[in-house]
């Protein structure tokens, strides 16, 4: 696999599409085919004619959607896949196992930005977040939620500050939250979950807490979405809260980019001022003391949770088969490093910092055995190869399993975002 990518130049894949592009244009027209078969081609009956006509026309279609697809593929896919992968091979082609070092960049100024744009379309970004830092820090449990999300079937994590809090005339703190965000598919996400993180001083005395969904056609109206104790406990000066709000969130409203919330501390013996103070401090403090958290499904992300069970039981396998195949030539998966901080990314992209993506490298030989992860249909194929290699090419050493990856950032409105991007990282290879 190597040897093909470092054979293969930008310009040539320039000129590749060119190619397919002026094929389409100089092909004959499928009536052109019909006629000139049926001039140079001797038929006994008028039913042959016929026949043949069928043929060549089925066959012209066939060939023309090839052609089409061929070109789509190379513009929408391997175009940017291939820059990708010529640009790291270089480096990997003398020890495909060696890391580089810490601070040395594989790539010149222009294979970086070539990879900046493709990871930018992988990501659904039209560009990168501006900001050279994030404008707060990222709280503790946004990455214990980072951690959980890898083994979970969530694509999305969002995570909002308010944008308005006030107090109301009752002793209530009114939450005010904005929900647009930069990348989003509203046919296919679905809420999880929902909740607030609020952060509350703690005290001897115990309280009750209420969270309110507030109306947005008629803010008097206020909607009860969850409520729970605090025991007094004076050992620590704070405690975080989960206030469940998904219902909330999932109700439609007049502006779903805009939910606001109402809550409510109770204790028999505080008065209105001590209630308020026991919350927060300043504005300040209390906007990253309220922080609404949104878990997101798509409808990919079912499929992905029925295969990770079964891609946690064969990870030592692949590791230990790795280890075996790695001093042949032969079908295996071997080291493939990509390191954001490369493309100077690590101001936005939080974790992680680099991830191993592994590829697949080596041969597939005649005949191909279970070994190799293949298929009847490979097995076949390298059959018919080894007697005529110009009706079909030998099967390839390519990705059989795939692992998601991820990834948690500061999106180009600031917000804290962890979204699981899948076929990120390569599990396990084999001859197809």
């Amino acid at each position: 696999m190597n040897e093909f990518l470092e054979s293969i130049k930008p310009e040539i894949l320039v000129e590749q599409r060119t190619k397919v592009h002026n094929q389409l244009i100089t092909t004959p027209t499928s009536a052109t085919l019909i006629v000139t078969t049926a001039i140079t081609t001797n038929f006994t009956t008028a039913s042959e004619i016929t026949v043949e006509k069928t043929r060549q026309k089925r066959n012209y279609h066939s060939y023309r959607t090839q052609q089409v697809a061929s070109l789509k593929i190379l513009e929408s896919v391997i175009f940017p896949l291939i820059i990708i992968f010529y640009s790291s091979a270089s480096s990997l082609s003398t020890a495909s196992t060696d890391l580089p070092s810490i601070g040395t960049s594989r790539f010149t100024e222009q294979e970086i930005q070539l990879l900046r744009e493709a990871f930018l379309r992988k990501f659904g970004m039209k560009e990168q977040p501006k900001q050279a830092k994030p404008a707060v820090s990222v709280p503790y449990y946004m990455w214990n939620i980072y951690e959980k999300v890898k083994m979970e079937d969530i694509a999305w994590v969002r995570h909002y500050y308010p944008y308005n809090v006030m107090e109301s005339d009752n002793s209530t703190l009114l939450l005010q939250y904005d929900l647009s965000v930069t990348v989003r598919n509203i046919t296919s996400e679905i809420i999880n979950r929902a909740e607030l993180k609020l952060k509350l001083r703690n005290e001897k005395n115990r309280r009750h807490i209420k969270i309110y969904e507030v109306d947005q056609r008629n803010p008097e109206i206020w909607r009860l979405i969850d409520a729970k104790f605090i025991e007094g406990d004076l050992r620590e000066e704070y405690q975080w809260m989960e206030m469940d709000v998904t219902e909330a969130i999932r109700r439609k409203r007049p502006n779903m980019n805009r939910v606001d919330f109402a809550m409510k501390l109770l204790s028999k013996y505080a008065s209105t001022s001590y209630q308020l103070a026991a919350y927060s401090v300043s504005p300040c403090d209390r906007k990253q003391s309220s922080a609404l958290v949104v878990y997101v499904q798509t409808d990919d992300t079912a499929r992905v949770r029925k295969k990770r069970k079964a891609n946690k039981r064969r990870r030592h396998q692949h590791k230990k088969h790795d280890h075996r195949s790695a001093d042949n030539n032969y079908c295996r998966r071997t080291q493939l490093l990509v390191d954001f901080n490369e493309l100077n990314w690590q101001d936005w992209i939080l974790a992680p910092s680099s991830y191993s993506a592994y590829q697949c490298q080596g041969e597939c030989p005649n005949p191909l055995t279970s070994h190799f992860n293949t298929t009847n249909h490979a097995i076949v194929q390298g059959l018919i190869n080894s007697v005529d290699p110009n009706i079909v090419p030998a099967p390839c050493c390519v990705p059989t399993e795939m692992e998601s990856l991820a990834i948690l950032y500061i999106d180009v409105e600031g917000k804290i975002v962890i979204k699981n991007y899948p076929d990120m990282e390569v599990l396990s290879c084999g001859c197809r």
